[in-house]
């Protein structure tokens, strides 16, 4: 479906935004209180109003360790709404400065993200963009909410995850997903694997990936491989 590829695309590009824009806020910090400096950023780069309500910290070392409480990020143009019970995350900074995200460890609990369709239709080039690099070592999510809002004919999507957890095994792979939750008012649950991390970003090797589906009349297997996750090229 459509809306499921302009999820990810969106879900990637907001991670990476985020890092982005700590990256910006330290240029300015003079001492502990960040959250003036990235709704400053949010509002200036990403048209974009960005709201922390809880504490925020953040500590930066040979990573950027994000922890906040009830975040919510909403763009001028109300094509989509971000929010977040909690977040916590561990990014390696040096790869995230050349643009690739390298995420260790993301833990997201009462996470809600609605996307809006426009009358006019997608502004955004999807059919030509590109995932950022991304590489994830640990993701932890809870009590997860998307929502894709069709202009017309008016038809909302809803995925609800009780659970979604995705770890790269002792580092060294294979790296495996698990989730449970509601697609459409149907349960489901979905159990996957893909190769070690240290093969994600050889675009030349094929990249076995084995994800199955089942639920509630529901019943999908992909058993195959991919060279290049980026451009979607080299699929079996």
């Amino acid at each position: 479906m459509r809306w499921l590829k302009y999820l990810g695309i969106l879900l990637v590009t907001l991670l990476l935004s985020a890092v982005l824009l700590v990256i910006g806020a330290l240029i300015f910090l003079d001492g502990d209180d960040y959250k003036q400096p990235l709704a400053w950023v949010a509002g200036s780069y990403f048209d974009s109003e960005l709201t922390i309500s809880g504490p925020l910290r953040v500590h930066v070392s040979g990573e950027l360790q994000i922890q906040a409480e009830r975040v919510q990020l909403k763009p001028h143009d109300d094509s989509y709404l971000l929010a977040a019970d909690s977040l916590n995350a561990h990014i390696r900074l040096k790869d995230a400065i050349f643009g690739l995200l390298w995420v260790r460890d993301l833990t997201l609990t009462g996470f809600y993200l609605k996307i809006n369709e426009t009358e006019s239709g997608d502004k955004f080039d999807w059919e030509n963009f590109t995932f950022p690099p991304v590489i994830v070592e640990r993701a932890d999510f809870k009590d997860l909410v998307i929502e894709y809002q069709e202009y017309a004919p008016g038809t909302l999507h809803r995925l609800a995850l009780s659970e979604l957890v995705f770890d790269d095994v002792n580092d060294s792979g294979p790296v495996r997903l698990r989730a449970q939750g509601v697609l459409q008012g149907r349960n489901f649950s979905v159990d996957g694997t893909f190769p070690p991390l240290e093969t994600a970003l050889d675009h030349q090797s094929p990249k076995p990936v084995v994800i199955t589906l089942e639920g509630d009349q529901l019943y999908a297997r992909l058993d195959g491989t991919i060279t290049d996750p980026a451009n979607g090229k080299g699929m079996d």
